[in-house]
């Protein structure tokens, strides 16, 4: 989804009273209690509901190490910091699996890594904190001077790997060897004997697994802010690309979708539409899995839970919600399934 990656401000405030010959703090606000998570989220039409069939409207923070060794614990995040957030009355995260950390060789997982995070993660949800599992990238990889994919899965073809002196962005459209590694993704090119995607897919499918019946997992962000590669051009508005959306993107999805509820049902998938859509380009995603429409606008995820597949859409719930407290629901007017 299209989160800001900015930080939250939080702003707080110390009142000092003045007693007659001697100075006296006023008494602290009172602390929230932590409620410890219970219960794998669900949704009902574009809501994300609890086991009582109430709303949940998540209150986040974007929480992704992109520094390595991409582990918040090893970069200093611990119990004191989980207690910060939920004092301040945030109950949701979106934290970073990077597959550079994950998956530093073909078919070899790093556990110790995984179980760091997933010791961050169960630490957040005793404060009452459900994280947003994301894979994170940011121009594929630091071969590009960015983050997300091990050297390994990046293939160009011989064409020389450099960045241009120019801006993030400037990289995502002009840098050729940047286009063919996206082109290669997306065309599921073979490194190592298997298609890049279906690495990729192994990767969540490991994840999972990992996870499966944890309630601190809000569910899994399958793609951060897809880049078309050399398709772009053609994705600009007023018409979007509706090849790659639905010949590419969807069938990926669709894929994806599939691997990850065959090992848990349960949790909930996130699916985003290709960045051009963030300059108002049309999104011809579709329904990855059905053949009807879905994707609204880059800052709205859509959501599955097992099959069928979503017929429906949620706006993304971490980062930019506002309240923090289940609600109860009347039947949403949403068109997403179970």
């Amino acid at each position: 989804m299209r989160i800001r990656k900015s930080a939250a401000v939080i702003a707080g405030a110390l009142s000092i009273f003045l007693a007659p010959q001697s100075f006296a703090a006023a008494a602290p606000p009172p602390t929230p209690t932590a409620t410890p998570v219970s219960g794998i989220l669900g949704h009902d039409g574009r809501w994300i509901t609890d086991a009582q069939g109430r709303r949940v409207i998540l209150h986040g923070f974007n929480m992704v190490a992109k520094a390595p060794p991409y582990d918040p614990a090893k970069l200093g995040f611990g119990e004191k910091d989980a207690k910060f957030l939920a004092e301040h009355g945030f109950n949701a995260v979106r934290i970073g699996i990077v597959m550079s950390g994950l998956q530093p060789r073909p078919g070899r997982f790093d556990e110790a890594y995984l179980s760091s995070l997933k010791s961050t993660i169960d630490l957040l949800g005793r404060y009452g904190i459900r994280s947003l599992i994301t894979f994170p990238q940011d121009l594929l990889s630091t071969k590009f001077r960015g983050t997300g994919y091990p050297d390994w899965m990046i293939r160009t073809d011989g064409i020389p790997v450099d960045f241009l002196n120019h801006d993030t962005f400037q990289n995502l459209l002009s840098n050729p060897a940047l286009q063919r590694a996206n082109d290669n993704f997306w065309n599921n090119a073979p490194v190592h004997g298997k298609g890049l995607q279906d690495w990729y897919t192994d990767a969540w499918v490991h994840v999972a697994k990992r996870f499966r019946n944890d309630p601190a997992v809000l569910g899994y962000d399958l793609w951060n802010e897809p880049w078309p590669g050399t398709a772009w051009p053609s994705c600009m508005p007023p018409f979007g690309c509706k090849d790659f959306d639905s010949k590419k993107l969807a069938p990926f999805f669709s894929k994806m979708i599939r691997a990850i509820h065959a090992v848990d049902p349960a949790h909930l998938t996130f699916y985003e539409p290709n960045l051009v859509a963030t300059v108002g380009a049309p999104i011809n995603l579709g329904r990855p899995g059905t053949p009807a429409a879905v994707s609204r606008s880059t800052r709205t995820a859509s959501i599955s839970r097992a099959s069928p597949f979503p017929t429906g859409s949620t706006r993304c719930a971490t980062a930019s919600s506002r309240s923090s407290s289940p609600t109860p629901a009347p039947r949403p007017t949403g068109r997403a399934t179970r």
